[in-house]
């Protein structure tokens, strides 16, 4: 389940961005030109990579060493993946005119600076909006 805290700083985060590209909020619900709605969500996965690796033995031959053939190496890492969609939908024309998504594997630094992570997920979802 997502932060309850993240929500707030969502909002704010596409008002500052909305605002910036000329929008501005409304205080009427009567009177939006656009509203726009996200879903935010995080999952643990499991990346597995597994490659051929030659060994060698130790005698020196012209070539190098004697050839004992391929193994195989794998690396098993653990992440959380975020995840942020934001929909906006025209409200005279009751319909949806932008979708974006933005996911990112989360570290340790993204959790200790979620403002500047949202942030950049915001700005990267709304940089081509409105779309031409």
């Amino acid at each position: 389940m997502p932060n309850p805290l993240l929500q707030p700083r969502i909002l704010s985060a596409v008002e500052t961005a909305l605002t910036a590209k000329g929008y501005r909020k409304v205080s009427r619900a009567e009177s939006p030109d656009f509203v726009l709605a996200f879903t935010i969500g995080s999952r643990e996965e499991i990346r597995v990579d597994s490659y051929p690796s030659t060994y060698y033995g130790g005698g020196h031959y012209r070539w190098g060493g004697r050839y004992h053939g391929y193994g195989t190496e794998t690396r098993v890492r653990q992440y959380t993946k975020g995840m942020l969609a934001m929909d906006i939908f025209d409200v005279a024309e009751r319909r949806p005119v932008w979708h974006g998504v933005a996911e990112k594997s989360i570290s340790e630094a993204d959790r200790e600076d979620a403002e500047g992570t949202i942030k950049a997920a915001v700005d990267a979802i709304l940089a081509g909006f409105p779309p031409q």
